[in-house]
């Protein structure tokens, strides 16, 4: 079955669709997609997906973070100079590699994309050096490129809160999600609607205070930002706990939290890392006892809390369930840590059941980052003996219809 693309919806309608007609338009393609059982842990085909030439000891080998609706999938992987470059691969099996420019010539300079729309178009950054000068991409789906600098200092100066700054998701539209670092040290976020104006905001309550390098950031690793322009992330507050939020297309802002304070502080809180088209948010949560816990989230408040199966819930472990993307029916998948702190992938299914999984050449370490609509999910396999910003190898399982 082809996958829905909202982009053909909105062009035939001239652009000039309104709020109330998208959320119809989305619903009515989930209702064309919901008779599609979810595949079973049994049913899935393996495949290995590794970037020629791909290597080195800075993020070294080949990391899968996005498949799209037609299964086109992007990501980056790490080159033997030090560089680390990103590439889609295709339902052909092609993989296309490339440089976005701007990028820089010293080690740890690349390009990391950050996103993938169903059309093909690839957003992330640039970057001279890790955790300085920054800048930001869309790569088009004919390979030219489109290359942005959000406000603040990132892009001139060496700052280690440079790190999570510029563009982090882009939908079919062409909507960019992100975040920039203003010149107090304080994080915002943003918007770059397809026309290049950018628009940026912060979250009720976020802090303002200068130098605390807190604020208002759209952070995730997989769909910040859905196909009607919702937006979700985090934000901290002046004590230094983090919250979620969605900004909704009108401009409008809901918050909530998991869990209150506790000796977790101050990193506990909550952290959204996707939406789908339905509005559904999932991430995870630090609780009072310094446990991760996976979460979903809906729009009239209504959250769910769950744990993997063999996930380590010691208290004070700073392990336990991270929960990274969804797709439009609700499957989550993300990653579990066990009492031996190794990573392991798993898929959560609407009915609460939770397959756990290894992927292919796994050592002891393994993420599942992407899921689409048919359930096809991507991730990585990483070999921690070769340290752990290296052995990666990438995978995809696609289900057996």
């Amino acid at each position: 079955m082809k996958a829905l693309s909202l982009r053909s919806l909105l062009l035939g309608s001239c652009g000039s669709v309104g709020w109330e007609t998208l959320v119809s338009l989305v619903l009515v393609g989930f209702g064309a997609l919901a008779f599609i059982a979810p595949a079973k842990a049994q049913d899935y085909q393996v495949v290995k997906i590794n970037v020629p030439g791909a290597g080195g000891t800075f993020l070294g080998g080949t990391s899968v973070w996005y498949v799209n609706n037609l299964g086109e999938m992007a990501g980056w992987y790490g080159a033997n100079d030090g560089m680390v470059g990103s590439f889609v691969r295709y339902q052909d099996g092609r993989i296309v590699t490339y440089n976005a420019p701007a990028q820089g010539a010293g080690p740890t300079s690349g390009t990391w994309a950050m996103g993938l729309n169903d059309e093909g178009e690839t957003t992330g950054v640039t970057f001279e050096q890790t955790y300085g000068f920054y800048h930001s991409f869309i790569r088009k789906a004919d390979g030219s490129f489109i290359t942005f600098t959000p406000p603040g200092p990132c892009a001139t100066t060496v700052d280690n809160g440079c790190f999570t700054w510029g563009a982090q998701g882009i939908n079919d539209v062409g909507m960019v999600a992100g975040s920039y670092l203003t010149n107090d040290r304080v994080y915002r976020s943003f918007i770059r609607y397809p026309d290049g104006r950018l628009e940026t905001f912060a979250a009720p309550g976020a802090t303002n205070v200068a130098g605390s390098y807190g604020g208002t950031m759209v952070d995730g690793y997989a769909r910040v930002i859905n196909q009607l322009g919702a937006v979700t992330g985090i934000y901290t507050d002046t004590n230094g706990v983090t919250h979620g939020f969605v900004r909704w297309p009108n401009g409008t802002f809901s918050t909530f939290d998991v869990s209150g304070p506790g000796i977790a502080q101050p990193v506990q809180g909550t952290f959204p890392q996707s939406i789908n088209d339905l509005g559904v948010v999932v991430g995870w949560f630090l609780d009072a006892n310094g446990v991760f816990h996976g979460f979903t989230w809906q729009s009239n408040g209504k959250m769910v809390t769950f744990d993997a199966p063999d996930a380590d819930t010691m208290p004070g472990s700073y392990s336990g369930t991270l929960a990274v993307n969804l797709n439009i029916f609700g499957e989550i998948v993300g990653i579990y840590y066990d009492a031996e702190n190794h990573g392991h992938c798993f898929v959560r299914y609407p009915d609460g059941k939770i397959w756990e999984f290894d992927p292919p050449d796994y050592v002891n370490d393994a993420e599942a980052f992407g899921i689409n609509a048919e359930g096809v999910i991507v991730g990585n396999s990483v070999n921690d003996d070769l340290g752990l910003e290296s052995g990666r190898s990438g995978f995809a399982l696609v289900p057996r219809l």
